[in-house]
C-alpha cells in the first residue's frame, strides 16, 4: 500500500522568498553586537584607569588602542557596509522614515565623535608611551577628560542606534494611508 504524501500548509502566514535580506541582516546584527560590546569593553578599561583602580597609565592606553584598532573600527565598518546593503534594497521606502533619518544623523555624529577622539587619543598615546614621561600633567589630564567624554558620547550614540534600529519608532510621523480599492459585489 502506498502512503499519500501530506501537503505542507503554511499556517504562520510567512511568505517565502525574502531574498537576501536575512543573509544581510544576520551578519549586520552580529557586527553591531561586536561593535557595542567592544565599545563597552574599551570604556570600562579606560575608566578603570581614570577612576584610580590602576597604578600605571601605559596598559590602559595600549589596551584601548588595541580594542579600537582590532575590534571597534572593523566591526563598525562591517556594520555600516551591511546597513548600506540593506538600505539599497528599498531606498525610497526607508529614506522617508524618520527613524532611519535619525539613525543616519546619529551615525554621522558618531563618526565625528570618533574623529575627535582619535586625535585626542593619539596625543595621549604619544605622551604616555614616551619613555621620559613621569606622570600626569594638566595638559594630559585635560586630554584624558576630553577622551572620556568622547567615549561616553560614542557609547551612548551606539546604544541609541541599536534602539532606533530595533524599535523603529515613528518619531511623530503618521503612517501612510493604504490605497483605496473599489470592490464590486458579484451577488
Amino acid at each position: 500500500m502506498v502512503e499519500a504524501k501530506q501537503e505542507y500548509v503554511n499556517i504562520h502566514g510567512r511568505k517565502g522568498g525574502r531574498g537576501v535580506r536575512p543573509w544581510l541582516l544576520i551578519p549586520k546584527v552580529l557586527c553591531l553586537a561586536i561593535f557595542v560590546g567592544a565599545y563597552v569593553a574599551a570604556t570600562v578599561l579606560w575608566f578603570y584607569y581614570r577612576l584610580g583602580y590602576s597604578d600605571g597609565a601605559v596598559w590602559p592606553v595600549r589596551a584601548v588602542s588595541v580594542v579600537f584598532r582590532g575590534v571597534i573600527i572593523p566591526s563598525l565598518i562591517a556594520t555600516l557596509l551591511f546597513g548600506l546593503l540593506l538600505l539599497a534594497q528599498h531606498p525610497k521606502v526607508f529614506i522617508t522614515r524618520r527613524w532611519l533619518q535619525a539613525k543616519l544623523v546619529i551615525a554621522v555624529a558618531l563618526i565625528g565623535t570618533h574623529t575627535i577622539a582619535r586625535g585626542t587619543f593619539k596625543s595621549i598615546k604619544a605622551v604616555v608611551l614616551d619613555d621620559s614621561w613621569q606622570g600626569g600633567t594638566a595638559e594630559i589630564d585635560a586630554e584624558c577628560a576630553r577622551f572620556s567624554v568622547c567615549l561616553i558620547l560614542g557609547l551612548s550614540s551606539a546604544v541609541l542606534l541599536v534602539f532606533l534600529g530595533r524599535l523603529k519608532p515613528r518619531l511623530g510621523q503618521q503612517p501612510k494611508p493604504l490605497p483605496q480599492t473599489t470592490h464590486t459585489n458579484l451577488d
